[in-house]
């Protein structure tokens, strides 16, 4: 890992980068890891070639990243990233969007298979074969004096159109100066105590959209501390109670938790203020009508305006969610196959509740496999 931590400073590329060249024996354990962190997935990479377009050339390559959604309310930009801790992704595609933007992690082999199908279609420099995966499991790893040759080596040896000028490096960024205008002091005019109190009094203040009590969005603060949710869950001893309490981890947002059935979404349980037990156990969904849980079954997850669903009309009135607000679908997976699909509204700020959503979704999939395991040995 010294070699390849080494080769990545030194070239300016992505870790992953580096360990699929040198030791493409590390690349799934170190997929393993990148998958164990606590933000959002998407397995399955489809860019958008128009604001692929619209970056740098070179850097989606460069950065192991490309644009896959584009939000048409909030304008936020979800790009998945091999590598979601890299903290350039984010900054350098805010930057040269110019939006809000979102890291999802994504496999290094769907990211390669993008950017080849891109570079294909002529959006792309040729050069892309520099990251694909090197036949190398023969080969004995490289030492670090070989890499450090062989880095330096590269140096001399380009002699293609440089990449953008995207900073790597392992302390934080330095503020950015590029730019500033030249300035000069300027004296203030005079001031006059009795023009000033003919001057009249504006509020620079804008007033806030009245939204009724009951609409307020809701979370933070949560009911349950973040560990005492995770607790809930690793606790959880039948899929009943697995529900209930992925539900109580997401209080006071109001959430409903549907079994994944095949032709149908069946609610399995919800916020009491979305009705009774018997209520909502009643609510069915039909699957492939093209639902916001459709989508959520095909990507593992949807976050964008509350579209009406079929089905859940009695609870349009429920949600305690503005008309055109954001909800989120999250998907369960047990075995990497959806199980159960969590469903919220009326969250106050998005990036909080669907992380906290994310990672309670994961436990409960880490807590159905254990009771399915402990029943099988039953």
């Amino acid at each position: 890992m010294e070699a390849a931590l080494f080769d990545a400073v030194s070239r300016g590329v992505s870790l992953t980068q580096t360990v699929n060249e040198l030791y493409p024996g590390l690349v799934e354990l170190l997929e393993r890891a990148l998958d164990r962190g606590d933000f959002p997935a998407i397995h399955t990479v489809r860019p958008l070639p128009d604001l692929v377009q619209a970056l740098p050339r070179g850097m989606c390559e460069r950065l192991l990243s490309l644009p896959v959604h584009r939000d048409a309310r909030s304008e936020r930009v979800d790009v998945a990233s091999v590598d979601a801790l890299d903290g350039h992704v984010e900054t350098e595609f805010a930057f040269h969007l110019g939006v809000p933007v979102r890291v999802l992690r994504a496999p290094f082999a769907e990211v390669v298979f993008a950017l080849e199908r891109l570079q294909k279609s002529g959006i792309f420099l040729p050069g892309l074969s520099k990251i694909r995966p090197l036949n190398r499991a023969s080969a004995p790893p490289p030492s670090l004096e070989t890499t450090s040759q062989r880095a330096d080596d590269r140096v001399e040896e380009r002699s293609e159109a440089s990449l953008p000028l995207i900073r790597k490096s392992l302390g934080p960024n330095p503020p950015w100066v590029a730019d500033v205008p030249a300035f000069s002091i300027i004296e203030p005019p005079a001031f006059d105590a009795d023009d000033a109190l003919n001057e009249p009094v504006l509020s620079l203040a804008r007033p806030k959209p009245f939204v009724p009590v009951e609409l307020e969005p809701a979370g933070p603060p949560w009911a349950l501390e973040f560990e005492v949710a995770v607790q809930a869950l690793d606790a959880a001893d039948t899929p009943e109670r697995v529900v209930s309490s992925l539900c109580d981890g997401l209080s006071p947002v109001r959430a409903l938790v549907f079994a994944v059935r095949g032709v149908s979404f069946d609610v399995r349980g919800g916020h009491p203020g979305l009705g009774s037990a018997a209520e909502l156990r009643a609510i069915s969904v039909p699957a492939g009508s093209g639902s916001l849980l459709d989508t959520a079954t095909r990507v593992g997850f949807y976050l964008g305006p509350f579209a009406p669903v079929i089905g859940l009309t009695s609870l349009e009135s429920k949600w305690s969610a503005p008309a055109g607000s954001d909800c989120y679908a999250r998907t369960v997976n047990v075995s990497e196959r959806p199980s159960l699909i969590v469903l919220m509204a009326g969250f106050s700020e998005s990036t909080e509740a669907t992380r906290r959503a994310d990672v309670l979704a994961r436990a409960a999939g880490s807590a159905l496999e254990r009771i399915v395991r402990l029943r099988k040995r039953g």
